[in-house]
């Protein structure tokens, strides 16, 4: 009887310590910075509260949300080398003081160019997704619906598939504190990636009210940052420390994706944007979890910037992975997302204003090939 005990004491014993291991792997306190720059940079304080997520427009136009509660939309003009800033005006059916700007993506309809809006409202008390009409030479976002989906939990990152359609990332299953720490140290993948579609779209009846229901296409431990390839077959999802490619079929709505391939990054990966002539991605990083989870308790807590290039063929697989900006946080903490344009590079962060970057000259680190 003695030994059966002592066994499965051991075993439990084993399990429990390859778990901690794993997780302090995750954390990624092993992970070195080695600061550069790509060229000269310089912060953009107009913008006030943050600058957690960015999508750029076909003219060079970069909108930013902020992150922060009672936050903005910005638009930063990157035709222009100083990156003129404009802080933009909503519709007055909308109901700002109730905007928490935590994700943004837009679609431009190639017939039209009307330009469509998606944010996540992070609002403590309404997590939702705001639609709007963005009218560029009025600096001014005409509020078309709030979309309150079922399958919303705690969502990190947004991507417009159509005026109409979207997927959005799951981070965790719950919203509570407690439930959410569990989550992320159990490591369970639990984190969902949910495909949208106005027009078809399962609804449940909650009390009086009718509420949509988005698809979940798969799920995941942590997922963050989503973007699209330029042709729209291949769906790009950042998780912790990895991008998971997956390849959609645009005849059938992309209601069902298949796995790809999946590139180990060894960074607190956040949000991803795609250069829609060459396909190559542009993610930015915290360098670590650790690093992320401290900066987000604590603003005066330094955390590591970090962003990258990712070659993308046509077929989904992934080249050459090169670091182009590397920070230890004392001039930009806990970058989010980045999009570069030309020769200029523009870094978003947590709770910070960007960092727009001159590519004068470029010596990226190669990783991967």
């Amino acid at each position: 009887m003695y030994g059966y005990i002592s066994i499965v004491f051991v075993s439990i014993l084993v399990v429990f310590t390859q778990h901690a291991a794993r997780v302090l792997y995750s954390m990624g306190y092993h992970i070195p910075i080695f600061p550069h720059t790509p060229g000269p940079c310089r912060v953009l304080d107009e913008v006030v509260g943050g600058s957690y997520s960015l999508t750029m427009l076909s003219n060079g136009t970069v909108l930013i949300a902020t992150g922060s509660l009672d936050g903005g939309i910005y638009a930063s003009d990157m035709s222009n080398l100083d990156g003129n800033v404009t802080l933009l005006k909503f519709s007055d059916n909308f109901a700002k003081a109730i905007f928490h700007p935590q994700s943004i993506s837009s679609f431009t309809c190639p017939k039209t160019n009307k330009v469509t809006v998606f944010v996540v409202n992070h609002h403590p008390n309404k997590h939702c997704i705001e639609k709007f009409v963005y009218h560029e030479h009025r600096f001014f976002l005409e509020h078309i619906e709030t979309i309150q989906d079922l399958s919303i939990n705690f969502v990190d990152d947004i991507v417009a598939v159509s005026e109409d359609s979207y997927y959005f990332s799951n981070r965790f299953m719950h919203t509570d504190e407690l439930s959410m720490q569990i989550e992320r140290y159990a490591m369970f993948s639990w984190g969902t990636v949910v495909y949208y579609n106005g027009s078809n779209v399962e609804e449940e009846e909650v009390g009086s009210k009718k509420h949509s229901k988005g698809e979940v296409v798969t799920r995941g431990y942590m997922p963050s940052g989503l973007a699209l390839s330029p042709d729209k077959r291949h769906l790009y999802v950042a998780g912790s420390q990895e991008i998971k490619v997956y390849r959609r079929s645009v005849s059938d709505e992309s209601r069902h994706l298949v796995f790809v391939l999946s590139l180990p990054v060894e960074a607190h990966l956040g949000h991803i944007n795609v250069d829609p002539s060459s396909g190559r991605l542009l993610i930015g990083a915290a360098n670590s979890h650790a690093e992320y989870i401290s900066h987000s308790q604590d603003a005066r807590n330094l955390c590591g910037s970090r962003v990258f290039e990712v070659d993308a063929d046509r077929h989904g697989m992934l080249g050459n992975l090169r670091e182009l900006f590397a920070n230890d946080g004392s001039e930009l903490a806990c970058a989010t997302s980045a999009i570069s344009y030309r020769n200029t590079l523009l870094i978003g962060a947590a709770r910070a204003p960007p960092l727009l970057c001159k590519m004068n000259s470029t010596y990226p680190m190669n990783f991967y090939t």
